[in-house]
């Protein structure tokens, strides 16, 4: 399996523009504002940033937010050795804190996957996946 992990969702449509073969998931998540836990028990964390996104984005429920956080982190775990993880990172403040937080789950896993960190000074749209389509073989 190859997961693909973009920064946000306008960089989705780029990317799907480009033909890479694996999933993909757009990582909803600003690291850059409210409490961050310090705990490893991931229900935990994700229900104290649940309810710090939810006051950043009152139009979901803290239980919604809580929802789609323990899905992309199930998406993450379900990884195997063998597989591919590609992470579409630029420079930016925001990206550089989900940096930190996804290389840090990633040492928590028993079986890790095959890192790949794609990370440029850029804004991902179709122009600047293309620049890697013909180098990388995903």
């Amino acid at each position: 399996m190859i997961l693909h992990i973009l920064n946000g969702d306008c960089a989705l449509p780029g990317w799907q523009s480009c033909g890479f073969s694996g999933e993909v998931l757009v990582w909803r998540e600003n690291y850059l504002h409210g409490v961050i836990p310090e705990t490893d028990d991931l229900d935990e964390f994700n229900r104290i940033r649940a309810e710090e996104l939810h006051c950043l984005a009152p139009e979901k429920t803290s239980k919604e937010i809580f929802t789609e956080l323990q899905q992309m982190h199930r998406t993450l775990f379900s990884l195997r050795g063998g597989d591919r993880l590609v992470l579409w990172l630029d420079r930016c403040p925001f990206d550089q804190s989900l940096k930190n937080h996804l290389l840090r789950l990633v040492s928590l896993m028993s079986e890790k996957p095959e890192l790949y960190l794609i990370e440029q000074d850029v804004v991902w749209n179709e122009e600047a996946f293309q620049r890697y389509r013909d180098r990388i073989d995903f």
